[in-house]
C-alpha cells in the first residue's frame, strides 16, 4: 500500500513538472511562430499558426525549414503539456480514491474483531 502511494505521488509530481515546464516553452514557441515574417513581409498570424500546429502544414515546400521545425516543436510541447496535466489529474484522483477507501477498510476490520 505504501509503495502504491509512493508511485502515485511520484507519477503525479513528475507529470505536473512536465506540464509546468512545457507550458511556457509552448507559449514562447507559439509567439515566435505567430510573429514569423513571410517572404512578402506579413506575419504568419494567430489563425494560420494554430492551423499549422493542429492540422499540419500544407505545401511543405513553400515554408522554410525553420518554420517547419518550429511548428513541430510547438506541437510537441502542446502534447506534452496536455499529457502532463491529464496524467497528474488522473493519478491524483486515483490516489484520493484509494485514500478514501483506507478508513472504510479499517472500520470494517475493527468491527469484524
Amino acid at each position: 500500500m505504501e509503495l502504491e502511494f509512493l508511485l502515485l505521488t511520484t507519477i503525479t509530481i513528475m507529470a505536473m513538472g512536465v506540464g509546468i515546464v512545457c507550458v511556457p516553452v509552448f507559449v514562447v514557441n507559439l509567439v515566435l511562430l505567430v510573429n514569423y515574417r513571410k517572404s512578402d513581409g506579413r506575419r504568419i498570424g494567430v489563425n494560420l499558426a494554430w492551423l499549422m500546429i493542429l492540422s499540419g502544414i500544407k505545401n511543405r515546400g513553400h515554408w522554410p525549414e525553420r518554420v517547419l521545425k518550429r511548428v513541430g516543436y510547438t506541437r510537441r510541447m502542446l502534447i506534452y503539456s496536455v499529457l502532463g496535466v491529464v496524467i497528474s489529474v488522473t493519478a491524483g484522483n486515483y490516489q484520493q480514491q484509494r485514500l478514501d477507501q483506507v478508513p472504510t477498510e479499517l472500520n470494517q476490520q475493527s468491527s469484524a474483531q
